[in-house]
């Protein structure tokens, strides 16, 4: 092993669990509502579709990651297949994107942090950047630590949704569920064009590929494991946010009359009241956070891959010797993060 090379530090289960990570967050804790806003009830049948429609991208990326178990994921195999030019592009938007789904998280728990922490709206921008600055800490510090903090907190995450959903079903109203489409076949395929960003973190971690041990068995399971368990999670907890919450809130809970921004949160007070409500948004920050770490550490792959290739300056290539981390490259990613935290709308990121 090289001293650019990095270590195969990452088993089955903290993998999987980065996957899942990178997709619990805005689709479960933002976007059913506006799905619901779009198609009633029958946002759950959006959020299979979508997962239908995502499935032949797993399936590809699970084959790409497989046969070139290296970092980079989408720029290494267009660069391969098409030429640095094209790479360089598919890099550095692939980079941007998922840099900003992070920033958007870390912002975007901000509706859930406030209906518990005692803060003011303008509190939350440092809050933000006060994790961001806790999640590139952590992923400069070893990827075997970030994957095994991930596990953690992705599987009480998975864990509490799932205490959300039983418990939906002895208090969901199934009146709510009546009628079932309210917005036709059209309304379904809008609300799956919606919740479509919910499955989208699942093939980012082929960009992590070379320190995931024993790849060519280990990816496929990941991918498809975790998109697999996320589907049946995002159904019953759509099912359950449904059932408990009043459609009218759902549908105008949010600023000036928008869609809720805290879905989970309006159905959490039918079950439990005010404990409920904390419960919920306490996981939601938690997940959101989750969300930022697996972006941080699949995105810095990217300028790392193309460093190597000599698209980006050498520095970014290399490999710190006492964490095994490619510091420079997630330092630089850190940093974009933290910048659009700070100088940039919470609209304009979503």
């Amino acid at each position: 092993m090289g001293d650019d090379d990095l270590h195969r530090s990452l088993g089955l289960y903290p993998t999987m669990m980065i996957s899942m990570g990178a997709m619990i967050g805005s689709g479960i804790f933002v976007l059913p509502a506006l799905g619901f806003k779009k198609a009633g009830p029958a946002v759950i049948l959006a959020y299979v579709l979508a997962a239908a429609v995502v499935l032949p991208a797993a399936l590809s990326k699970a084959e790409m990651a497989t046969a070139m178990p290296e970092s980079g994921g989408t720029y290494l195999y267009i660069d391969r297949a098409l030429g640095p030019l094209f790479g360089t592009i598919a890099g550095i938007g692939a980079w941007f994107s998922l840099v900003f789904k992070s920033s958007f998280a870390l912002v975007g728990l901000g509706a859930y942090l406030l209906l518990f922490a005692p803060l003011s709206q303008s509190a939350v921008i440092p809050v933000a950047l006060a994790l961001g600055v806790l999640v590139v800490a952590l992923n400069v510090s070893g990827t075997k630590l970030s994957g095994q903090v991930q596990a953690v907190i992705v599987s009480l995450v998975v864990v509490s949704l799932a205490v959300y959903t039983l418990n939906a079903g002895f208090a969901a109203d199934t009146a709510r569920y009546a009628p079932f489409s309210t917005g036709g076949n059209i309304g379904v395929v809008t609300a799956a064009a919606f919740v479509f960003v919910s499955y989208a973190g699942v093939t980012k971690v082929a960009s992590v590929a070379e320190e995931v041990k024993d790849p060519g068995t280990n990816l496929p399971r990941a991918i498809l494991g975790s998109m697999a368990i996320m589907t049946v999670l995002y159904v019953a907890v759509v099912g359950a946010v449904v059932g408990l919450s009043d459609p009218d809130v759902l549908k105008t809970g949010g600023p000036g009359g928008t869609a809720s921004l805290t879905p989970m949160a309006d159905g959490a007070s039918s079950l439990l009241g005010g404990f409920g409500v904390l419960f919920i948004s306490i996981v939601a920050v938690v997940a959101l956070t989750s969300m930022a770490n697996a972006g941080i550490l699949s995105s810095s792959r990217f300028p790392l891959a193309m460093s190597r290739d000599d698209l980006f300056p050498e520095v970014f290539g290399r490999i710190d010797q006492r964490f095994a981390t490619p510091r420079n490259a997630v330092l630089l990613t850190g940093a974009l993060l933290l910048t659009l935290i700070a100088r940039v709308p919470v609209i304009d990121l979503a």
